[in-house]
């Protein structure tokens, strides 16, 4: 499916930009989420176990849930004007312009990752907590 959405002809259309960079987010939010953190439940980790894969793992999901959040805000917006304000729509997702409001989520995204609390695993509850 990423393969189809980074075909020139496709590619030049503002909403796949934003769905590209949306799946590659999921696709490594999915790494942490679901690869990782089944790894660390079979292996019964709790945060001694396993200090620095933990805290990296929560620091990356935090940044990739959030930034994930905006691009999703971002092809919201996108497709709402391209149907209900057309001119608008593109004028400020014109071109490169796409682009440049991408870097938006992804510094939102590195905000998450560098300055904010990150969430912990358990194997206890077979989940990640703010609070372990």
């Amino acid at each position: 499916m990423l393969d189809v959405m980074l075909e020139k002809e496709q590619f030049g259309m503002s909403c796949y930009k934003i769905m590209t960079l949306l799946a590659i987010v999921d696709i490594v939010s999915v790494l942490c989420s679901c690869l990782i953190t089944g790894w660390l439940a079979y292996q019964g980790a709790v945060y001694c176990t396993y200090p620095n894969l933990i805290y990296i793992v929560g620091m990356a999901e935090m940044g990739l849930w959030s930034g994930s959040c905006v691009i999703a805000v971002i092809l919201v917006t996108n497709r709402l004007l391209d149907l209900i304000l057309r001119n608008l729509g593109s004028f400020v997702f014109g071109g490169n312009r796409t682009f440049l409001i991408l870097t938006v989520p992804v510094l939102y995204g590195f905000y998450f990752v560098f300055f904010n609390t990150p969430v912990c695993f358990t194997s206890e509850y077979h989940a990640r907590f703010l609070i372990p």
